[in-house]
């Protein structure tokens, strides 16, 4: 959002029921300085049938999701845009030769590092 983090709060699911890893459920609620919130919710007790990975994003009166980074949805006014891709790219590679270009040839670093520092900070303190 371009706008600091001001509230950061981690929520794992907890109970004793032994058929269940509890350390792989959390609820993340981000707030930032400017009004916007980000919400992740990490699950892994989903049927394998539905998608893995799915992001959805509501800005500037439109929706668009993603399921499994190999369909894109765009919801508008105007109506819905559908885009596939032939391979799933999660961008790690890119991510990679980002970092190597920053450390080695002084390019910038793909997430700023005062970013970087300012969410560990506030996930040691959650």
């Amino acid at each position: 959002t371009g706008s600091h983090i001001s509230k950061l709060s981690i929520h794992r699911l907890n109970g004793d029921r032994r058929d269940l890893d509890f350390n792989n459920e959390a609820s993340i609620i981000i707030e930032f300085d400017n009004g916007s919130l980000g919400s992740i919710l990490y699950s892994a007790l989903g049927d394998k049938s539905y998608p893995k990975e799915m992001m959805t994003i509501f800005a500037g009166g439109m929706v668009i999701e993603m399921n499994d980074y190999r369909k894109t949805e765009v919801f508008r006014k105007s109506g819905k845009r559908s885009f596939k891709t032939r391979t799933c790219s999660k961008g790690f590679r890119e991510s990679l030769e980002s970092l190597v270009n920053a450390s080695l040839k002084g390019d910038d670093y793909p997430i700023p590092l005062d970013d970087i520092f300012e969410i560990e900070k506030l996930i040691d303190a959650c």
